[in-house]
């Protein structure tokens, strides 16, 4: 249970502190799980040719399962749309903490035991299909926000 409570808190700190809005970087957390899914098997494979320290808990097929999950959105924290206000940016971080920690939580559970809390974890990854449903949905209103609000803006300044 730390390890998820220490992912949410990371997450949401990064998205916080970036302030970025939740529609590009969840959209950026669903084409990396999906870049995941398609390479799945040559990831397991490239990952047996990777060494590390045998005093490491994660394995490197994890360790490069989560990279691949996270990059895409770790790379749109150095550009794009931001949020204006603070209840906004509190919103954004954590749809982005909750949704990457749902997505990390399959690749994490190969290298840790999670046996403490299977009853939680069985019950995201049963309903993670819905939950991704959802993030989805929510990344593209917050999109759609973005420039819908703008134009209304626009439009409301010029009478």
């Amino acid at each position: 249970m730390i390890i998820l409570i220490a992912c949410l808190v990371i997450f949401f700190c990064l998205a916080f502190v970036a302030q970025r809005r939740f529609g590009v970087l969840g959209a950026a957390l669903i084409m990396g799980y999906c870049l995941h899914q398609m390479w799945s098997s040559e990831l397991s494979l490239w990952a047996q040719s990777i060494v590390l320290p045998s005093s490491f808990v994660i394995t490197a097929s994890t360790l490069i399962e989560l990279a691949v999950i996270l990059v895409p959105s770790l790379i749109l924290f150095f550009g794009g749309s931001v949020y204006k206000n603070k209840y906004s940016r509190i919103f954004g971080a954590i749809g982005y903490a909750a949704i990457a920690t749902v997505l990390c939580i399959e690749p994490l559970s190969k290298s840790i035991d999670l046996n403490n809390i299977n009853l939680f974890v069985n019950n995201i990854l049963y309903y993670k299909q819905y939950i991704i449903t959802f993030a989805i949905l929510a990344a593209i209103i917050d999109m759609l926000y973005m420039y819908v609000g703008s134009t209304v803006k626009a439009k409301m300044s010029k009478h």
